[in-house]
């Protein structure tokens, strides 16, 4: 059986992987209500964490996928990885703006 490419998802599957990375996405922008930001950074971010995790959850998925493990198994990781991804990528830049010695 050869591996899926990103044509032979389901429809709702596809779905599925992307509404759980955009859940990802929101629960970060939720957890950042407390700092003190502009408002437009705060909306950057959540679009920025939207595209991310999307991508993220598609590729995960992809991966566990090509494994051949339960479908069910591989969307509900591709969301829960989107999620630690999103919250990575802002681990790593607010580690790079300390190096870098900028504000943020």
């Amino acid at each position: 059986m050869p591996g899926k490419h990103l044509k032979d998802i389901d429809d709702i599957t596809g779905y599925w992987v992307v509404a759980l990375g955009m859940w990802g996405a929101i629960i970060n922008f939720v957890s950042r209500k407390k700092e003190k930001v502009s408002r437009t950074k705060k909306v950057l971010l959540f679009f920025f964490d939207v595209i991310s995790s999307g991508g993220i959850a598609i590729v995960a998925y992809l991966l566990i996928d090509g494994f051949y493990q339960n479908e069910l198994l591989a969307v509900g990781a591709a969301g829960v990885m989107a999620h630690m991804g999103t919250r990575a990528f802002y681990i790593l830049e607010q580690v790079i703006s300390q190096k870098l010695g900028v504000k943020l």
